[in-house]
């Protein structure tokens, strides 16, 4: 009889000795909440230069009169898993273009990928008497007078054509970002699949 008591009180004894079920609903941790939310802004629109200046678009490549695409965009994404996007585009009608888009996971990695283009407008009043200016062969023009000096060069004047002087840059920025290996312990990388500048100088 004492031992089919015992039996039969081991469960309850059990049940008492393991932990109660916490609510855990108010309990709410402020600082691991993750925005959940996605947005698109584009601009779109058309800018006017009225004259040609070399100077004045020295850097952005508003250096020619006439009508230009002014084209912007920007987005964003989020997601309650902790999965972020933002990407951005500017300029993307004009010769200072840039592109970017980055994203990843909250705490675990990231990765970034930019793309940019720089003129250097140096000048649209340059003259040169060479015929091929901007290609690999140079060549003066039939009925050209040699000279020790200019003044002595009686074709100079009439051989002159206008070019511009410029130089184009891109650059391609790598992937690279941040990998969590464990909770406590972070690895910065950067793989450069593609870190390249490109500078080259154009005549037309």
């Amino acid at each position: 009889m004492a031992l089919l008591l015992a039996t039969a009180l081991l469960p309850a004894l059990r049940a008492e000795a393991e932990d109660p079920e916490v609510d855990t609903s108010k309990w709410p941790c402020k600082f691991c909440e993750f925005e959940e939310s996605s947005s698109f802004t584009p601009n779109l629109g058309v800018g006017y230069v009225s004259d040609d200046s070399a100077k004045f678009g020295e850097y952005t490549g508003l250096d020619e009169s006439g009508a230009y695409v002014v084209a912007d965009a920007d987005a964003r994404y989020r997601n309650p898993e902790g999965f972020w996007l933002d990407l951005a585009a500017i300029d993307l009608g004009i010769d200072s273009r840039y592109f970017g888009v980055e994203g990843g996971k909250q705490g675990r990695y990231a990765l970034h990928l930019r793309y940019k283009e720089l003129p250097h407008n140096l000048s649209d009043s340059a003259t040169s008497p060479f015929l091929g200016a901007g290609s690999s062969s140079l060549t003066l023009p039939s009925g050209w007078v040699p000279g020790a000096t200019t003044s002595t060069m009686s074709a100079l004047n009439s051989s002159l054509q206008s070019i511009d002087l410029h130089t184009e840059r891109r650059r391609i920025f790598g992937i690279e970002g941040m990998l969590s290996i464990d909770e406590c312990c972070y690895a910065a990388f950067l793989l450069r699949f593609c870190n390249c500048m490109k500078s080259q100088s154009c005549f037309s």
